[in-house]
């Protein structure tokens, strides 16, 4: 029963901080196997929800997903040689590489970041590779514009 009455005093404590915090209704149960049913019922009634976001399915048709969105892997042939320079950000000075590149949904903007600029330098205009985990952001001076991410890889298409 101490249980129950530590219970009250946290419920207490919280209700103090946050007035909309409720109080489980199964912890006032005792016995266990009507409390596991309790719980049972409360999960039915409604589910649990999970913080992490859904995947974004890649989908195979001709359009640029929305900003925001992150493209799986796309096949990209380079329409210029890649710029390399250096930028100061919060966390020092990174390079970053931009340059344009055909692909399924048309044109786009590239930026790549630290070493995968690195990796995209030993390529030139007509190149063929593979990127993977691009995010599609805003249009940067009306033209589409894809970014890197920490997972982006990219390999030379044969």
């Amino acid at each position: 029963m101490s249980h129950f009455k530590d219970h009250d005093t946290e419920y207490q404590s919280r209700k103090a901080f946050d007035p909309n915090y409720e109080n489980p209704q199964w912890c006032a149960i005792e016995n266990h196997e009507e409390r596991i049913k309790k719980l049972e019922e409360l999960l039915k009634a409604k589910p649990l929800v999970t913080t992490k976001p859904p995947k974004n399915e890649e989908k195979d048709d001709d359009e640029l997903p929305e900003p925001g969105k992150w493209i799986k892997t796309i096949q990209v042939t380079l329409e210029n040689d890649p710029v390399q320079r250096d930028r100061d950000t919060a966390n020092g000075t990174v390079p970053v590489a931009n340059f344009n590149g055909y692909t399924k949904y048309g044109s786009l903007r590239f930026s790549l970041w630290g070493d995968r600029s690195d990796k995209i330098m030993d390529y030139t205009e007509g190149a063929t590779v593979s990127i993977s985990n691009l995010q599609v952001r805003e249009p940067y001076k009306g033209d589409p514009q894809v970014s890197d991410s920490r997972n982006t890889r990219i390999k030379k298409v044969e």
